[in-house]
C-alpha cells in the first residue's frame, strides 16, 4: 500500500533554492555528502574502483554516440527507435564530411 512518512518538523526542512547559484551549491553538496556515504560503505579504495569504472564506462558511451553519429547510425538503444530528426538537420550524420 501507500506510505506516508510522518511530516518533519521546520528544523529538519530546508526550503528549495530560487537561484541557480542557490541550486547549484545543493547539488555539488549533495555530491559531497554521496562520496561521504561511498567513502563510509566501501572505503576509499572501494570508492575509487567505482569512479574510475564510472569514467570508463562514460567515456566508452561517449565514443561510442559520436562514432554511430559519425557513421549515420542509429543508437542501439532498448527505449525504442530514434527520434525523428528536426527539420533542416542532418539525418544521417555529417556524411558529407567522410570520403565516398
Amino acid at each position: 500500500g501507500n506510505y506516508c512518512p510522518p511530516p518533519l518538523s521546520e528544523e529538519h526542512t530546508t526550503p528549495a533554492p530560487k537561484t541557480v547559484s542557490g541550486k547549484l551549491n545543493r547539488f555539488v553538496g549533495d555530491q559531497l555528502q554521496d562520496v561521504v556515504n561511498d567513502i563510509k560503505t566501501k572505503g576509499a579504495v572501494g570508492t575509487l574502483k567505482d569512479s574510475a569504472l564510472d569514467s570508463v564506462d562514460m567515456l566508452a558511451d561517449g565514443v561510442g554516440a559520436v562514432m554511430g553519429w559519425l557513421k549515420g547510425t542509429n543508437p542501439d538503444r532498448d527505449n525504442g527507435p530514434a527520434p525523428a530528426a528536426l527539420p533542416g538537420a542532418f539525418p544521417n550524420g555529417p556524411r558529407f564530411l567522410l570520403p565516398q
